[in-house]
């Protein structure tokens, strides 16, 4: 399978048209180190939402942050070099890549290595059942304060402890 998964992968950059020996398309792919910089990004704009009491905010950016990281797992542990950049070239890539394109955390972490899930859920339980059941359509929430200090605390917490911990199985 991995075989296959590398194969595709060089398919999915360059399509070349060999008689004229040219690149049609090259897909423009967020390396996993960006996605790494990107989460520690996303979560530092989130310690600046919270104190500054925009919690359901900073609990948004947290699950992306999350959700960046385990893509870059993914990408490594699959031996990419990163992730397509928009829906367009999501397309072009085989379907097994697409499992990599979704927002549910659940759904990433079963994608990496058994050893980094059974660790997750084991070590880091606390953190991961706080940050679990984060969801993207948070974003569409109309107006802050439906997500109180606490509880947004609790969550920010979650995702430094889970960032560090998935940033040194990068």
């Amino acid at each position: 399978m991995r075989e296959k998964l590398e194969k595709a992968h060089r398919w999915a950059i360059f399509i070349l048209n060999f008689s004229r020996k040219e690149v049609i398309f090259k897909i423009d792919m967020i390396s996993h180190n960006n996605l790494k910089k990107i989460a520690k990004a996303r979560f530092k704009d989130a310690n600046l939402l919270f104190q500054n009491n925009r919690y359901d905010s900073a609990a948004y950016l947290c699950g992306y942050s999350i959700e960046l990281i385990l893509k870059a797992i993914i990408c490594k542990e699959l031996g990419l070099k990163g992730i397509p950049n928009t829906s367009q070239e999501f397309e072009k890539v085989i379907e097994t890549l697409k499992r990599i394109k979704t927002h549910n955390l659940e759904t990433l972490l079963s994608l990496i290595s058994p050893t980094i899930q059974q660790e997750t859920k084991s070590s880091h339980f606390s953190e991961w059942s706080d940050i679990q059941n984060w969801d993207p359509e948070m974003r569409y929430v109309p107006l802050c304060g439906e997500l109180l200090k606490p509880e947004a605390e609790k969550i920010i917490k979650a995702c430094k402890k889970l960032l560090k911990f998935f940033n040194n199985k990068i």
